[in-house]
């Protein structure tokens, strides 16, 4: 039989590995292509404050639970294409 092997495979990366994976990946040097930049967008970040209807907030969380995203990237992306279809709507 074969042994089944236990633990880490790598060790865990320490605070400087993980704090230079971060920044690697939010800088876009994560092996993206050149040519496939979109430009850079000035981007100010500000607290938001949604007031939801209690049966909201549960589907929100399972959402969040089932996609393992974080709580802002749910709602970044629930409300992504509502507020592109709104403008067009405005202005059309």
């Amino acid at each position: 039989m074969d042994k089944i092997k236990k633990g880490f495979v790598r060790p865990p990366l320490n605070h400087e590995e993980r704090e230079k994976l971060a920044k690697k990946f939010i800088s876009g040097a994560g092996g993206a292509s050149d040519g496939d930049e979109t430009g850079e967008r000035e981007v100010n970040r500000v607290a938001v404050t949604i007031r939801l209807p209690a049966y909201y907030i549960k589907d929100v969380a399972r959402i969040k639970r089932l996609t393992g995203q974080t709580l802002n990237a749910t709602y970044i992306e629930l409300l992504r294409d509502a507020i592109k279809q709104k403008l067009k709507d405005l202005e059309g």
